[in-house]
């Protein structure tokens, strides 16, 4: 018997154990076994670790070993194919077939068709596969699900749910190399993707890249900003490494420069979903059961959805579900229209519980917006005080709204259609905006001492000159303390000038915060601008963990706060300049020169520039200490909730300019009678 027919025999004795070919790195190994090669030379030959041919040969020849029903090595390998060739006794592939591609997961139905699809491209030489459908058709539970059963090491890449949110695929390969392979990466992406392919050429990898369509433009390519994902995928598409990649997404990638078999998901079958419901106690055996099942397509998201539906609300009687329903539907079965008649059925069964949502998607924030249980029933005051948290519960077990680890949020399709739904079904009241408002503060009965901060951010706010409302400058004064230059959103929302003129918050750099406050100069808010200055460059001294960067910072803001002083005509600019002046060069040679001014100058240093902002700005930086860690957390909520309110606020369109002018009056201010009418 020759090699080539040696593989052969190989190839239908394995087929038919386990209902796939050879892979090319078995082939490569049984080809060197036979032409008489050690591990060291088959490795050499084709670019691969000496370790790891041995390891990957130790698998195949225990496979082969389990197929032939002998013991096989690289001795004794063509005399033992030799006398298989010569049997007719070679099990059947689809029993074996079956028993493999069968999750252990209970809950994952109908797609063993779809696994063994995937096998089948894997064997055939395919190394990234997109798996393309409808919304909710579970492309992603596929994916996962097929890694699992085949026994590959996991690595998912979240592209993001929204096309600013995407992350550089620079960013990704980093992490992978340090993280995963334990390699620092080149800073040339090119090498980077050389070391990343060879990570993939000794590792099983199963690669699954998650919901990729934001990264898509019109056509199926890659938008512009986002192209080096191209080159990503040629190297999981290269046949050399050892990884399968899966993407997922709704639309279809149409690059010429990247071999993707393409794959599509239809629903699942009747079967499937019958399974599905029945392990549930969820009687089938109806016309009703063939409808919804028609209806939905066959959506996996649905069967889950519904499934939840049906036994809380309906103790496992799906007719009698339909029959209440079943004309509810829309013509396109997408996640959207599964969201649309969850609403509509949440809204006839729970009205309060779809208020909640519908008040909840009001909030417009780039980013999902997470908020507290304090939050929610700040949203919901108009609901019995007993009742309030049952609503929220009621959303809960829906799944309607997103819970982890004290936080609420809402998917970005529900957001979108619980907004929708709150401009056409129901108005934000005089009443209800007053009762969200009086909760709110209701937030902060339990301490003096939040009055006491309250009342001091009123006091310095009426203090300065600046052309902004004054809501909006006891926002800023009211964030500066708590979280300086991390987190301003409040103020723009409560006066347009204020996010034109700065037409975005600061982020947390140095760079940003010096554009921060030279944005309040330029539109006359000079106080704003010092005092921006004065407290960033105070932090910087006390908590700065960088020192080359934080003396950079700290004598850039205060450069910024005399030039500022030129303007105001204060009398602290020179016990300023002399402070300043006492700074160490950044620039310095010698490190060592620098951390010893921090270690020994900084701290008498800081109390100079505290005791100057007190005494000349009226900011008492004290108020960061005498509240505890719980204290602040308390803040926060109150300070988010407030957020919320003034969101509702801008976006309602039944509030009377009175209660308008009432709530921003009043906003964030120490309140001495908890019930005040208009």
């Amino acid at each position: 018997m020759n090699p080539e027919e040696a593989l052969k025999v190989a190839n239908r004795t394995i087929f038919a154990q386990t209902g796939r070919n050879l892979s090319d790195l078995e082939e490569l190994i049984l080809r060197g076994a036979l032409q008489g090669q050690n591990y060291d030379k088959i490795a050499e030959a084709h670019g691969y670790t000496s370790q790891h041919i041995k390891n990957e040969g130790s698998k195949f020849w225990q496979l082969l070993s389990e197929a032939l029903g002998e013991k096989v090595s690289k001795k004794n390998c063509q005399t033992a194919l030799e006398r298989r060739s010569h049997s007719t006794e070679f099990p059947r592939p689809q029993e074996s077939a079956e028993r493999e591609t069968v999750s252990n997961n209970p809950d994952f139905v109908g797609r063993e068709e779809a696994i063994a699809d995937l096998k089948t491209f894997v064997t055939q030489g395919v190394k990234v596969i997109g798996i393309y459908g409808k919304g909710g058709v579970g492309k992603t539970t596929l994916a996962q699900q097929y890694f699992e059963t085949q026994g590959f090491e996991v690595k998912t890449l979240q592209i993001g749910m929204e096309t600013e949110d995407i992350t550089p695929v620079e960013n990704w390969v980093k992490r992978w190399l340090r993280q995963d392979f334990d390699e620092e990466p080149d800073q040339d992406f090119s090498i980077m993707l050389d070391q990343l392919r060879q990570k993939l050429q000794n590792r099983r990898v199963g690669v699954l890249i998650d919901n990729l369509e934001p990264a898509l433009d019109d056509k199926g390519k890659f938008i512009e900003a986002h192209r080096r994902y191209v080159d990503l995928l040629r190297v999981l598409a290269d046949p050399s490494v050892q990884s399968i990649t899966l993407i997922t997404s709704r639309e279809r990638l149409n690059e010429s420069r990247v071999k993707v078999m393409a794959y599509e998901l239809s629903g699942l079958e009747e079967k499937a979903w019958r399974d599905f419901l029945s392990r549930r106690d969820i009687d089938t055996d109806s016309p009703a059961f063939k409808e919804m099942h028609k209806a939905y397509g066959g959506n996996a998201k649905a069967m889950e959805i519904l499934c939840g539906v049906i036994k809380a609300d309906y103790e496992g009687d799906l007719s009698a579900y339909w029959q209440d329903y079943k004309n509810d539907l829309l013509l396109h079965f997408e996640l959207k229209d599964l969201v649309t008649s969850q609403l509509e059925r949440l809204h006839k069964i729970d009205k309060d519980a779809h208020k909640l949502l519908c008040r909840f998607g009001y909030y417009r924030r780039q980013n999902i917006f997470h908020t507290t249980i304090d939050g929610l029933l700040c949203l919901v005051c108009d609901v019995s005080e007993g009742q309030r948290r049952r609503v929220v519960e009621s959303l809960k077990q829906r799944y309607l709204i997103e819970f982890h680890k004290g936080e609420y949020w809402l998917h970005p399709v529900i957001q979108a259609e619980a907004r929708a739904r709150l401009k056409t079904s129901e108005a934000l009241t005089d009443n209800l905006l007053l009762l969200m408002k009086q909760q709110i503060d209701a937030l902060l009965d339990s301490e003096p001492k939040f009055h006491q901060f309250l009342a001091w951010v009123s006091q310095k706010s009426s203090s300065v000159q600046t052309p902004y409302k004054l809501a909006a400058v006891r926002a800023f004064y009211f964030t500066l303390i708590g979280t300086p230059a991390v987190d301003l959103n409040l103020a723009p929302a409560l006066d347009s000038a204020f996010a034109r003129d700065l037409d975005h918050p600061p982020s947390p750099l140095p760079a940003s915060s010096f554009t921060f406050a030279s944005a309040l100069a330029k539109a006359g808010a000079f106080d704003l601008a010092l005092d921006f200055s004065f407290v960033v460059a105070y932090y910087d001294a006390v908590y700065g963990d960088d020192i080359f960067n934080d003396t950079f910072s700290i004598d850039m803001n205060l450069y910024n706060a005399l030039e500022y002083a030129d303007a105001d005509g204060c009398e602290w600019k020179q016990p300023l300049q002399q402070l300043r002046n006492q700074l160490p060069d950044s620039d310095y040679d010698d490190e060592g020169e620098l951390e010893a001014w921090w270690t020994n100058e900084s701290p008498a240093w800081s109390e100079q520039l505290e005791a100057l902002i007190i005494k000349h700005r009226n900011i008492d930086i004290e108020w960061q200490f005498r509240f505890s860690l719980e204290d602040w957390q308390v803040l926060l909520q109150y300070y988010d909730a407030n957020r919320l309110l003034v969101d509702c606020l801008n976006n309602a369109t039944h509030v009377s300019p009175q209660v308008r002018s009432h709530i921003e009056d009043t906003l964030l201010l120490p309140i001495t009678n908890p019930v005040e009418h208009l």
